[in-house]
Formats: C-alpha cells, structure tokens, sequence
C-alpha cells in the first residue's frame, strides 16, 4: 500500500512566513554589509519557497501556489535590491540590478504567455538555480561571480520562455 505525503495547509502558510522572515534578514544582512549571512538566508529563503511550492502542489492549492509566486519576486525585490542598494555604484551593484530585471522579465514571460493561451514550460528551475548561484557567491565570497550568475540564469530563462512561446502556434 503506498502512502503519499499530504502537507497540512497551516504547515505550507507557517513555511511561507518563515521564507519571507529569512528574506527580509537577507535584505537586513545585505544592506549591513554582512554578505556571507545575507547569503546564507537567501538559500533559506530560497529553499522554503520551493519546498511551499511543492506542498502547494501536492495539496492542488491554487491560492497558496498563487502567494508563493508573488512571495519569489518579493524575495527578488528584497535581496537582489538590497545588494544593489548596498553595492551600487560598483559592478556588483550593476550586476544585482542585472539579476532583479532578469528575474522579473522572465516570471513576466511566463505569466504573460500563460495567459495568453501558450504552454510556457522552459526553464521551470530558472528561479531556484539563479537564487542557488547567488547564495554560494554570497556564502563563498565570490559576490560578483553569485550575481552575474543569477543574472545570466535569469536571462536564459527569459529568451528560452521566449523562443518556446515564439514557436507555438496561435492558442485555440
């Protein structure tokens, strides 16, 4: 008999909290220019949202699903603009604000193609792979390398949305 895991809807609010709690510390170590724990919050948060996302899933809870979207470009919002805030005017600056329009263009394409009628499916680890990129260069001290990682994983993700949807045909 096999037994599936069934996550309670109070357990997926309470992780959901708690990666917003770890990205605004992120934010907080970010901007007191405490990088290796303002990285180590980022994988935190990082790794909430993906696991809520999955419980999300696995209960078919389109509202919790729908709040952890949003809670991936508040996270955005509150690390990769906080570490461009605090890095700004220098290259690392540049590249966090590199890394938030990336992320924001590629979850606009995705959406946005979606509601059109178009099956956007490219590059669905696009978030959790440039959120990985930026925790291990903030953790190892390679701030830089992390948020042009997270930038050109963000903007592959963005053209590769792009070329999928380009070459569908029009949505019945």
């Amino acid at each position: 008999m096999e037994q599936t895991i069934r996550p309670r809807p109070s357990a997926v609010w309470t992780i959901l909290v708690g990666g917003a709690l770890a990205a605004t510390s992120a934010a907080t170590f970010a901007v007191l220019d405490e990088l290796a724990l303002a990285g180590a919050a980022t994988g935190i948060a990082a790794l909430t949202l993906l696991v809520a996302g999955w419980s999300a899933r696995q209960m078919g809870a389109p509202r919790v699903r729908f709040v952890g979207s949003l809670l991936e470009r508040a996270v955005d919002a509150a690390i990769l603009g906080s570490l461009a805030w605090a890095l700004l005017p220098t290259r690392p600056g540049v590249a966090a604000l590199v890394a938030l329009s990336g992320s924001y263009v590629a979850a606009y394409v995705r959406v946005k193609g979606e509601g059109l009628g178009f099956e956007v499916r490219a590059w669905a680890l696009a978030w959790p792979l440039a959120m990985a990129a930026l925790t291990v260069g903030l953790v190892a001290g390679a701030v830089e390398a992390g948020l042009w990682g997270a930038a050109a994983i963000s903007i592959a993700a963005a053209l590769a949305r792009s070329l999928e949807v380009r070459g569908q045909g029009e949505p019945a």
